[in-house]
């Protein structure tokens, strides 16, 4: 990926380590096949890839993250799966802690506001549906009428 730093940008060690990272990205998009907020919520910004786009953004134009911007990297559950699947090494947890940190320090410290609201809670069956799995079968029993979801297979209901 190309970016656009200024020789001042880079003298923040921060940055430089960012910018080398952001250079290894070739926008393959093997990341989103492995990243859950993207496979739930089918928006390209809820991928790694999205998401290093619009953090390559912030810190290029070296302003604070907007609420889009925010909305987005938090989104990110910190899984790490796009970092297995990459084929060509982006340290992207790097680049959402380097977000995450700009994001406190801009509004003052704490961590990052997460807006759990309707639009981001997913229902259990919308899981199912992407996981593959029959949202009627009951999760945990089985044929000999144990409970395998207990230890020992002893009932934890009764």
């Amino acid at each position: 990926m190309q970016t656009n730093f200024t020789e001042a940008q880079l003298a923040d060690p921060d940055t430089a380590r960012s910018n080398e990272i952001l250079r290894t990205c070739v926008h393959c998009g093997f990341c989103t096949a492995t990243c859950p907020t993207y496979t739930l919520l089918g928006d390209e910004l809820d991928s790694p890839r999205g998401r290093i786009y619009l953090i390559k953004q912030m810190l290029e134009e070296d302003r604070p993250a907007d609420a889009h911007t925010v909305k987005h990297v938090d989104r990110c559950l910190s899984c790490l799966a796009c970092m297995t699947t990459c084929p060509s090494g982006v340290h992207y947890m790097h680049l959402v802690d380097h977000a995450r940190a700009r994001q406190a320090e801009k509004r003052g410290g704490g961590t990052p506001d997460l807006a759990y609201d309707d639009r981001w809670m997913v229902s259990d069956d919308r899981v199912d549906e992407v996981l593959g799995l029959d949202p009627q079968a009951s999760r945990c029993s089985d044929d000999t009428g144990t409970n395998p979801c207990s230890v020992d297979g002893a009932n934890r209901d009764s």
